[in-house]
């Protein structure tokens, strides 16, 4: 974060801890300088190699979630940061929100192992494309047409995951995306972290339900997939 010239926070922790920075106490963070700087030298040379608007990447401690890195791309010089819009020095980690995506195959197979509905080896027909009431979904990776839940995740299969998930149902899909902390606030209390966007299960026709299996029609910021995730190495459970 940063301050304004008379010393008041105005952005990130400078601003969230401003009462307790005031008052002459200290704050100590989480992060570790070394994981910090290897994390935002990789992901510069990711963003470039892609060619990238940008990019973000949280890394977290397993089993306290305490944070050791947050890195966003491009950097901007905190001490130097009048002159330019938002865009320049967002923390975009914590405030930007877009589709996981095919991140969230991997969850949903979770919710299908934690409730015995399938298992790594558990078989499910797999064409390039299969249609529900409004939408055709399909695969992007050459498969074969009969993958195991272990492949389904390889092959990143819209198909495969989309149809496991329907032994699931809508009511019990949501309830674990909100389990994992879709749709809840991952930081409370502090404004400059949005909350993710999740709607109603109830809302959803087919086609939702289908997209939102592998991760789209609902939102989420790199932390708030980053704590999700934190669940499968916490033995399921979130911190």
């Amino acid at each position: 974060g940063f301050t304004g010239k008379d010393g008041l926070g105005l952005y990130g922790l400078e601003k969230f801890q401003n009462d307790q920075l005031s008052a002459g106490r200290d704050l100590v963070l989480t992060l570790d300088p070394v994981i910090q700087a290897s994390t935002e030298s990789a992901l510069e040379k990711v963003v470039k190699e892609y060619r990238a608007d940008w990019g973000t990447v949280v890394a977290l401690e397993a089993g306290t979630n305490r944070v050791l890195a947050i890195a966003n791309y491009p950097t901007f010089d905190a001490s130097n940061w009048r002159g330019g819009n938002e865009d320049k020095w967002r923390n975009r980690a914590l405030r930007d929100q877009y589709d996981g995506g095919s991140t969230v195959k991997a969850l949903t197979a979770a919710m299908l192992l934690s409730d015995g509905l399938a298992d790594p080896d558990s078989k499910v027909y797999t064409p390039m494309s299969r249609s529900v009431p409004g939408l055709t979904i399909n695969d992007i990776i050459r498969h074969p047409s009969t993958l195991s839940l272990r492949d389904v995740l390889r092959f990143s299969s819209n198909v495969g995951i989309s149809t496991l998930a329907e032994r699931l149902g809508k009511k019990r899909l949501h309830t674990y995306l909100e389990k994992f902390g879709f749709g809840r606030e991952v930081w409370p209390n502090d404004p400059s972290v949005t909350r993710s966007l999740l709607r109603d299960w109830q809302e959803w026709r087919p086609s939702d339900y289908a997209t939102t299996t592998y991760g789209q029609g609902f939102t989420t910021s790199t932390l708030q997939l980053a704590a999700a995730f934190s669940v499968l190495v916490n033995d399921g459970k979130l911190v």
